[in-house]
């Protein structure tokens, strides 16, 4: 939803715009869905593994967290993303996810 409003937005969006690749024409890029996905998966993940308390689960929310960090720089190595879409998409990541796993805890889900 984000995205669409930043696409249909008038003058001022310029930040939330992708940066310009060669033969590709620009569309929003706020925030980075990517990073946002990894992010919620990493801190439920991370949640998980701290209820739980099982070792298992704490290698694989490290795992989990380092693929999170690998994806958020490589959209920015790979010029699909500026920082601050990736910033953002990560802070958004983290609140969701967190509120997620917070629901599942306590059965609200």
């Amino acid at each position: 939803a984000i995205k669409l409003l930043c696409m249909h937005s008038s003058s001022g969006a310029e930040w939330a715009m992708r940066p310009r690749v060669d033969g590709l024409s620009p569309s929003p890029g706020f925030p980075s869905s990517h990073t946002m996905v990894m992010a919620f998966a990493a801190v439920a993940f991370v949640y998980d593994a701290i209820v739980r308390k099982e070792g298992r689960r704490y290698a694989f929310a490290t795992i989990i967290c380092v693929l999170a960090v690998l994806v958020a720089v490589s959209r920015y190595v790979q010029h699909c993303h500026s920082a601050t879409q990736i910033a953002c998409g990560a802070v958004l990541g983290v609140a969701t996810g967190g509120v997620f796993a917070w629901a599942m805890n306590k059965g609200h889900w």
